[in-house]
């Protein structure tokens, strides 16, 4: 029987099932391989913004230095030689224990804030306005480090005619230096130090008092080659780690929790939500038809016969059946003519040739018998040959009680005999 079309229901819940499934795969993928990174205008090494510090990063990347931004233990990353830069920190109250624990590197650039801004509206990434910090968070940050240090801007352009970095920098008001007679002068001017360095108990520390030698701004304005330059002295020979923390990113959110919607973990807690969906619905009610079971026999005699003459077949029993049902056919025709009892087989078989004879048939029992055992020694090789002798086995009975068969010759049969022969007189 054809196979008749699924309902309406269950179409539009498999449809519904399909469109989940690539639904949480897309959003998965996104999760996992896409920009997990929110845009961000600040001064960290994920903006791209004027004042943000991306460009430095590719910079150092593309001419062979190791660098990176880091999330988290990034003391750890260094390695010998390594140099860890703390560009901008921007901590809140409880920043100050964090900022001098990342100060005991063994080489740490610490570069002081000096801008903020805000996104613009209409483009991704972009700075829509920006201005100076209040000093004394510059200050603040001197004072964490335990800097005996002063910051100004001076509201003359500073004049920087001492410099043991290399390259010239170019500052656009309002400029940021600084006085620290702590701190080894590097480039430095009348006005005040723009870099300077202190090393103590092994620790060598570099503080730039200006970002704009690092910002995105001031690379394009001339400062690419003095931000380099400093980055080679103060590191040796290792990466260099710009550390994110001090800018609020993190790698494990705050709390066990929070990773449960915390990229990348929110694909897996999507896929798992739906899993218990799916499991849910299933397990509330069933959708579409109910599928009937198939019986295992078909009803009537004929799928009976069916069946067990494939089971025969099956194991190789043919031979046999083809001899016992030629014996049978012959006997219970003999004994539908009322056949003397004759002792022994040759008798009858002398009896039944006569009474072929009276009769003028053109089947012969004896030749039918030998040729089941004919066909028995052919086995299952042969099987077209077993069912004719089968078949002339039946019309020679049918011909011997009630006459003419009319197979193959256009005769009609006895009306009162049925298949088997019987139900005609004998």
């Amino acid at each position: 029987m054809p196979e008749s079309p699924a309902p309406p229901v269950q179409r539009l819940a498999i449809l519904f099932l399909a469109a989940a499934g690539v639904a949480a795969l897309a959003i998965s993928l996104f999760l996992v391989f896409g920009d997990t990174q929110e845009a961000t205008v600040g001064p960290s090494t994920y903006s791209r913004s004027a004042i943000g510090h991306d460009a430095l990063l590719e910079i150092l990347q593309k001419s062979g230095v190791d660098a990176a931004a880091s999330r988290g233990a990034s003391v750890q990353k260094l390695r010998h030689g390594g140099l860890l830069v703390l560009a901008e920190p921007d901590f809140d109250d409880g920043g100050k224990a964090a900022l001098q624990r990342l100060l005991l590197a063994q080489h740490v650039l610490l570069i002081l804030p000096k801008w903020e801004g805000s996104a613009d509206d209409t483009k991704r990434g972009w700075l829509g306005l920006a201005a100076p910090k209040p000093l004394a968070l510059a200050q603040t940050t001197l004072d964490d480090a335990k800097l005996d240090a002063t910051v100004l801007r001076p509201d003359n352009p500073p004049k920087f005619d001492f410099n043991r970095i290399g390259p010239p920098a170019h500052l656009e008001a309002p400029q940021q230096v600084m006085r620290a007679p702590t701190l080894e002068p590097l480039l430095a001017g009348p006005d005040g130090m723009l870099i300077g360095r202190r090393i103590v108990a092994g620790r060598e520390l570099f503080v730039l008092s200006d970002p704009d030698i690092i910002a995105n701004h001031g690379l394009a304005a001339g400062n690419a080659a003095l931000a380099v330059a400093l980055i080679d002295r103060a590191r040796h020979g290792g990466p260099v780690i710009f550390d994110e923390t001090i800018h609020g990113f993190s790698t494990v959110p705050t709390g066990a929790l929070r990773l449960l919607y915390a990229r990348p973990f929110l694909a897996a807690t999507l896929n798992a939500l739906l899993a218990c969906a799916l499991l849910i619905w299933a397990g509330a009610a069933r959708f579409g038809t109910v599928l009937k079971r198939p019986a295992a026999l078909r009803p009537g005699k004929l799928a009976l016969i069916d069946n067990i003459t494939g089971l025969l077949l099956d194991a190789g029993q043919q031979a046999d059946l083809l001899r016992r049902y030629v014996m049978l056919t012959i006997d219970d025709a003999a004994v539908r003519l009322h056949a003397p009892d004759l002792a022994g087989s040759e008798a009858r078989a002398a009896w039944l040739a006569r009474a072929q004879s009276q009769r003028g048939m053109a089947r012969d029992a004896a030749t039918i018998a030998a040729a089941a055992r004919t066909a028995a020694i052919a086995g299952r090789r042969d099987r077209t040959q077993q069912f004719a002798v089968a078949e002339d086995a039946y019309l020679w009975k049918q011909e011997i009680l009630h006459g003419s068969t009319g197979t193959g010759t256009g005769r009609k049969r006895d009306p009162r005999g049925n298949p088997q022969g019987g139900g005609g007189p004998g």
